[in-house]
């Protein structure tokens, strides 16, 4: 896991996911909505409606800074049995080299501070997203922008058919012939990223790259003779 960069700082969206998450390790009550429930004789709610302090919002883009009580519940998370967990997950994700992956992970964080625990980052490798077309072309337009024009050619034929999930569906049913030529196109991709230079973007190097390796993994992975449980 070294070169991968450090995040920036926290969102406020990846700081209620966490909270989120937190909550749920935690079994604690869900959220109550203290103006339909005044009133109510249940000492949780009660408590809640004395004590807690209302959210500035939930919109992602604003500060932070209210959200500090939550680190508590996020940090205190228990954390659950890696077989049940992976029990839990989509079918995809449901193997043993997920399985490894989250016990080793649990005992390399379990010795280290905070910053230097091993996170998980980027898009999603099992569906595509738009987020990765996207930043291909924004990176590409920066610091290459004479190979804008070769990365359309192999990029836009890959593009998400209707939404991720529906798509995985649709290049499943495709004819052999038709997955290999995507599967061209995909490759094509990796390599063309691989050769234009690390330059000033406002997408990370290490993100593209990853983008084009996930794209590549996806359509690789998802023929019939595919391994359908590649979580690269």
């Amino acid at each position: 896991m070294n070169g991968i960069p450090r995040s920036a700082g926290p969102t406020r969206r990846t700081v209620l996911r966490a909270a989120a998450a937190g909550a749920a390790g935690l079994a604690l009550p869900p959220a109550v909505q203290s103006p339909a429930l005044a009133g109510s004789e249940d000492p949780i709610v009660a408590w809640i409606d004395r004590t807690a302090r209302p959210l500035r919002g939930i919109d992602p883009g604003l500060p932070i800074g209210d959200l500090a009580p939550l680190r508590g519940i996020v940090r205190g998370a228990p954390l659950g049995d890696p077989a049940e967990i992976v029990g839990q997950t989509t079918f995809n994700l449901q193997n043993r080299a997920l399985f490894d992956l989250m016990e080793w992970a649990r005992a390399y964080n379990a010795a280290r501070p905070p910053r230097e625990r091993v996170r998980f980052l980027g898009a999603d490798v099992l569906q595509l997203r738009e987020v990765q077309f996207t930043e291909l072309k924004r990176y590409v337009a920066d610091v290459a922008p004479e190979r804008s024009a070769a990365l359309s050619t192999h990029l836009d034929p890959l593009r998400i058919q209707g939404s991720p999930g529906r798509h995985v569906g649709w290049y499943r049913q495709l004819d052999p012939a038709d997955q290999q030529e995507l599967i061209g196109h995909a490759r094509a991709v990796r390599r063309l990223i691989d050769e234009v230079p690390d330059g000033s973007s406002a997408v990370g190097r290490f993100d593209v790259v990853m983008h084009a390796f996930t794209l590549a993994g996806f359509y690789e992975s998802n023929t019939r003779d595919g391994d359908a449980n590649d979580t690269r």
